[in-house]
């Protein structure tokens, strides 16, 4: 991607990708971290103006590579110090920075709603490992992240059984992290990409920084203090102006690629795609706010759905395991409940081999048994009738196929 072509130059995210310039990140991570930043400003004082469902400018973005190779936590740490002096009066907004648990996460949002009538969070981590973990606590925070992200202008939480529900209101938030590639694949699971979680967040991947610098300059001619100032201007503006149209011209373009769209059924694609024409509509709206224009043309749709297109390509080479993962586990899932169900009673083969041929094959079948059976969460025996014929496989449950760790256990044999 050629990002000098999308912007002009003095824009904010020139001067931004220009003050990155000295630090060994990576070029994508600079561009998305810019447009993370915009979303920070814009908050809920703009929309694209789409009639019925109009798009809030919220930003889920997540960066990911090895350890150590493009600086992922540099990206987020420097986009964070310019987003402390950019809400640092303003108390309408909660920055976190540091782990928390979903129930927390709430409270902060209600908290500010309660104080200031608007419950704004942004979300700065620089490792997701640290954040979503795999603890039992923070199991549900990828739910509430997907829950929060549609920014409802009312919304009745948990809370707590002394207080009761408590009430958030004008909700926005905005969410920047890192992982690394190998946290991704253990750690979203079935669930987080049917829950939509994944298709909300753009993963912007990179395997090389734009250069090595051993000794960065002092001096680059942009300050932390210049782009918070040209940030500051933005978020004046969005408040005055309130909503980005789009021009007739870049209707037709959008709507021309919308009805030419193909369909993709893998797992994470397809749920991707369930949220693509969002995310073409704000990019759209964030290159607009970018060149000052607040209206977007044409080569704003048609640079969004480039980005947005090289996104989900990258993302799906990320998570190309993702369908085959969902899968297993819910052949394993349907083996469970099957032979769980039977109590003491044996299952015949050919019944399990029902019970999953929508998910895996019957080699498959064969292999997965195999696991049940080394794991001694199964016993397999063969019968026969009367001591003639070919012999039935039939299988029993024992008591370490209900451990809760089960469906871990197998999956990370059958496919690590």
């Amino acid at each position: 991607m050629n990002y000098n072509k999308l912007f002009p130059k003095n824009s904010f995210i020139d001067n931004y990708m220009t003050f990155m310039n000295n630090m060994e990140t990576a070029t994508d991570y600079d561009f998305f971290a810019a447009i993370w930043l915009l979303s920070c400003a814009c908050q809920r004082n703009i929309i694209v103006d789409r009639p019925q469902l109009p798009i809030q400018m919220n930003f889920y973005c997540i960066f990911v590579a090895e350890s150590g190779i493009t600086r992922k936590s540099t990206a987020v740490s420097t986009a964070t110090k310019i987003i402390n002096k950019l809400i640092e009066d303003d108390p309408t907004v909660a920055l976190i920075e540091g782990k928390t648990t979903p129930e927390a996460l709430d409270e902060i949002i209600a908290e500010k709603s309660r104080n200031t009538g608007s419950g704004k969070a942004i979300i700065s981590i620089s490792e997701l490992a640290v954040f979503l973990g795999l603890e039992r606590y923070n199991a549900t925070m990828p739910t509430l992240l997907t829950d929060l992200y549609d920014c409802p202008q009312t919304r009745k939480a948990g809370g707590t059984l002394s207080r009761g529900a408590i009430t958030q209101t004008n909700v926005f938030i905005s969410f920047l992290s890192a992982s690394t590639p190998s946290w991704l694949h253990q750690s979203v699971n079935p669930n987080i990409v049917a829950g939509g979680f994944t298709s909300r967040c753009l993963f912007i991947v990179s395997e090389q920084a734009k250069r090595r610098i051993a000794w960065p300059s002092t001096s680059v001619g942009i300050t932390i203090d210049d782009l918070t100032r040209q940030l500051k201007t933005i978020k004046q503006l969005c408040k005055e102006i309130s909503k980005i149209s789009v021009s007739e011209d870049g209707v037709k373009a959008y709507t021309s690629w919308y009805l030419r769209r193909n369909i993709s059924y893998d797992a994470f694609t397809s749920s991707f795609e369930s949220r693509e024409a969002d995310h073409v509509l704000r990019m759209a709206g964030f290159l607009c706010i970018n060149d000052n224009s607040f209206v977007i043309k044409v080569a704003h749709v048609k640079s969004a759905i480039k980005i947005i297109h090289d996104i989900k390509y990258t993302s799906a080479k990320l998570f190309e395991g993702t369908t085959a993962r969902t899968n297993w586990m819910n052949a394993i899932v349907k083996l469970r409940e099957v032979l769980l169900g039977a109590g003491t009673e044996t299952i015949a083969k050919s019944v399990l081999t029902r019970t999953v041929r929508n998910f895996i094959t019957v080699s498959e079948l064969d292999a997965l048994l195999d696991v049940l059976h080394e794991c001694n969460m199964i016993q397999k025996f063969e019968l026969t009738q009367n001591g003639r014929g070919r012999p039935t496989i039939v299988y029993r449950a024992t008591k370490l196929l209900i451990a809760k760790n089960a469906n871990k256990t197998i999956i990370s044999k059958l496919i690590g």
